[in-house]
């Protein structure tokens, strides 16, 4: 396994940012800063473990992001197909009646902090998984495990 300096890997990065942006641009998706940390992780990934066997190596990275970004877009259409009360009223919660509130205090007890606060930053404020990221000081992927953790609990406790 090869170590990557960040210098190395940010020079490096600007060097491929054209066939990056060249896959990006193929998907009609919302959220291109998502994509784009797909790419870069991808890019890293490809720079550590790229065996000059397995043919050029724009090839390889291509295929590799292509394929993750392919798989991203895929699970969150099989997790938006999922919605269901429980998160619509996550959605709502600004407007919800004074005895319907108390139920989704309910669900909410159950949750940890950071997740309380994904949820309120994703879905009340407004915020991208990104942006979330930042102000919580944490990479996308963990903001996207809490988001999904938060809601599976949600729903488990909404079925009791």
């Amino acid at each position: 396994m090869r170590r990557i300096t960040e210098s190395y890997f940010n020079h490096y990065y600007k060097t491929k940012i054209k066939l990056i942006h060249k896959i990006i641009n193929n998907f009609r998706y919302k959220n291109v800063d998502e994509l784009l940390s797909i790419a870069k992780t991808e890019l890293l990934y490809a720079m550590i473990y790229f065996d000059g066997k397995l043919g050029s190596f724009n090839s390889y990275l291509f295929l590799r992001i292509r394929g993750n970004i392919l798989r991203h877009i895929r699970e969150e259409k099989k997790w938006l197909n999922n919605i269901d009360v429980s998160e619509m009223c996550i959605k709502d919660r600004r407007n919800i009646d004074p005895d319907k509130d108390l139920i989704i205090e309910d669900l909410f007890k159950n949750l940890s902090e950071k997740e309380k606060s994904v949820l309120d930053l994703h879905y009340l404020q407004g915020n991208t998984i990104r942006e979330i990221a930042q102000k919580l000081n944490t990479s996308t992927c963990t903001i996207m495990k809490s988001k999904k953790k938060a809601i599976q609990k949600i729903r488990e406790m909404s079925c009791l």
